[in-house]
């Protein structure tokens, strides 16, 4: 049996789901909620994980994939007072034709654990543009963002709701 500490940060439209209640429900595992902030515009929680190490890493992923921000680590993750600020940006991306191909959305998501939301976009093989929404920690969408950049692709914020 292992045992692991994590702290959760909710994006505002999983607040009112019963997530926590999912993972004793959908995983064989045990949360154990140790402290938690929940409001009508956040949700933070630091859960201890009891299961076998392999449906706990299930677990961890199934909560990435919904765009939970989560922090890994032993007891002294139990010190935690407060989660992190989920923010939500919205950029133009320009792409150059070295760019239209590869799956720099997919890899900005995965490796900056950022939510994705493509809202419009007009790609072909050799340009293309993209209006795009992103949610997750400021730390996290500015690594994102000079991911992009470092790619070539040209970031423009957008102003406004533009894309409603």
């Amino acid at each position: 049996m292992a045992k692991k500490y994590v702290s959760l940060t909710f994006p505002e439209n999983l607040i009112r789901e019963p997530v926590i209640y999912r993972l004793g429900q959908d995983f064989d595992i045990v949360p154990t909620i140790f402290k938690a902030k929940v409001s009508h515009t956040e949700g933070w929680v630091i859960l201890e994980l009891n299961g076998e190490k392999k449906e706990i890493e299930n677990v961890i992923a199934y909560l990435k994939g919904r765009g939970v921000i989560i922090e890994e680590g032993g007891r002294e993750i139990l010190k935690r007072e407060t989660g992190k600020k989920i923010s939500t940006v919205r950029i133009h991306l320009t792409f150059p034709d070295t760019q239209t191909r590869k799956p720099v959305i997919y890899e900005i998501g995965k490796k900056y654990n950022i939510i994705t939301n493509i809202r419009r976009a007009d790609m072909t093989e050799r340009a293309g543009w993209m209006d795009l929404e992103i949610s997750g920690d400021d730390a996290d969408i500015d690594r994102a963002i000079d991911y992009l950049k470092v790619k070539n692709i040209k970031v423009n914020p957008i102003e406004g709701d533009v894309i409603e």
